[in-house]
């Protein structure tokens, strides 16, 4: 890089900790660091969202998919990643905000119980392994790969330009997709488990902070160990949204719409979902039919059969 182009990343790098670092000495508690109190204005949160879902699988990971397999390649990410952002806005959103829930784990321990709550929330802080480890990829290759390119075929200014904004994207998607599945971890995994009497809202809001600094350890760690297995940025978010679809988008969806979801098919549904998921991938990983699908498919099955004949207690508590 030149020395230009490097005072300009610095520059920008050094606003956004500032902002940073301003905006965590408005933070007193668990809440603010989480969701900032809710109280964040709606133009916020829309672009908030659209920043965190398209990351650095869109910028880098999808072009490199295309050249390779065509626009069939893309089909889960843009067009599914868009398409299941637009539905669960439409469809999920209002009766979710309306809970006042802090993380979607909340919603299964409420809805069901303790143990699925758990399963759900494990499974929700497994997939986003592969979209972080996504970005902290493509940093990388910002610094390694990108730069002879970039150097070669554009102007200083537009240097500029592409770097800024490359890591606007990274970071943007990087800082949320790192806090979601480590307030899950805290809340839903870990605070069972503390001693609610002494347990502050001080003293969760930095378990909740190193929950944060680990889950970024082991993110690294996933990332270095995807990059000896040759897995590529696409790959790694595509992967990361299979065991949500498998496990659980059925217990999410049957347990907002449907009155008759309890317990044990919530049970059923999570059980079939991740043996028939995992199964496939093993037995038969080029079928005709995804993996994932038929772990979905499996899902809903057991949603249905486990409810209309319980096997497990539906006591909710």
């Amino acid at each position: 890089m030149t020395s230009t182009l490097i005072g300009f990343v610095v520059v920008y790098l050094v606003i956004s900790i500032g902002i940073g670092v301003y905006a965590a000495t408005r933070v007193h508690d668990a809440s603010d660091y989480i969701t900032a109190g809710r109280s964040l204005p709606m133009f916020v949160v829309i672009a908030m969202v659209f920043a965190t879902w398209f990351g650095a699988e869109t910028v880098l990971g999808i072009p490199a998919t295309f050249l390779d397999e065509n626009l069939g390649g893309t089909i889960s990410d843009p067009f599914g990643a868009t398409l299941c952002l637009v539905l669960f806005g439409l469809v999920f959103a209002r009766p979710l905000y309306r809970m006042g829930l802090t993380t979607l784990g909340d919603f299964y321990r409420r809805r069901f119980n303790r143990s699925v709550e758990a399963a759900m929330s494990l499974a929700i802080a497994l997939s986003y392994l592969g979209w972080v480890s996504a970005q902290v990829t493509a940093l990388g290759l910002v610094f390694n790969v990108l730069p002879t390119f970039v150097f070669t075929h554009l102007p200083m200014l537009a240097q500029v330009v592409f770097f800024g904004a490359l890591l606007s994207v990274i970071m943007s998607t990087a800082s949320g997709t790192l806090l979601a599945p480590s307030v899950t971890i805290s809340e839903n995994l870990m605070k069972p488990f503390l001693n609610t009497e002494k347990l502050t809202d001080e003293r969760f809001l930095w378990i909740t902070r190193v929950v944060v600094a680990l889950f970024c350890v082991g993110v690294t760690a996933y990332a270095l160990w995807s990059l000896e297995s040759a897995t590529g940025i696409h790959q790694m978010v595509e992967n990361a949204y299979k065991v949500t679809m498998a496990t659980a988008f059925v217990p999410l969806f049957a347990g907002l719409f449907w009155s008759r979801a309890n317990n044990s098919g919530a049970g059923a549904s999570i059980l079939l979902g991740l043996v028939v998921w995992l199964g496939m991938e093993f037995v038969a990983p080029e079928a005709t039919l995804p993996a994932q699908f038929a772990g979905f498919l499996a899902s809903a099955a057991g949603m249905i059969a486990g409810s209309l004949v319980p096997i497990f207690p539906t006591d909710r508590a």
